[in-house]
């Protein structure tokens, strides 16, 4: 609205969108402090997913938010296993719960498991 001497002058409002985008994140895994071998056996079985490497829980907690994963593998025995199932459920990520015991055939199983529920998510 515009006041000149007195008159008063409207312009059109043009419609504004304003309704709240979706987030779209972009398709990637998470591996949270995994020892070196079961890190890089992990992004192998995700391929081609990136995947970003954690060093643990807390800090995962924390990027999961911003980066949404789609798969998040992580050792069963990990500090603070519970907090992060239950914001992998909130970001709608599959989790792959991995072992000390499992060989290298459990624990492809375990990461495809994961990735082609996720896929099936997304």
């Amino acid at each position: 609205m515009n006041v000149r001497g007195g008159g008063v002058t409207c312009y059109k409002i043009e419609h504004v969108n304003t309704a709240t985008r979706k987030i779209v994140p972009n398709p990637s895994a998470m591996a949270v402090g995994l020892p070196d071998a079961l890190a890089e056996a992990s992004a192998l079985h995700l391929a081609p997913l990136p995947v970003m490497r954690v060093a643990h829980v807390v800090a995962a907690c924390e990027r999961m938010v911003v980066t949404r994963p789609q798969v998040i593998v992580v050792m069963a025995t990990a500090p603070q296993v519970d907090v992060l199932r239950e914001r992998a459920v909130d970001v709608g990520a599959e989790l792959a719960e991995l072992t000390p015991e499992m060989n290298a055939l459990q624990v492809k199983a375990a990461v495809v498991n994961a990735k082609y529920r996720a896929d099936k998510r997304w």
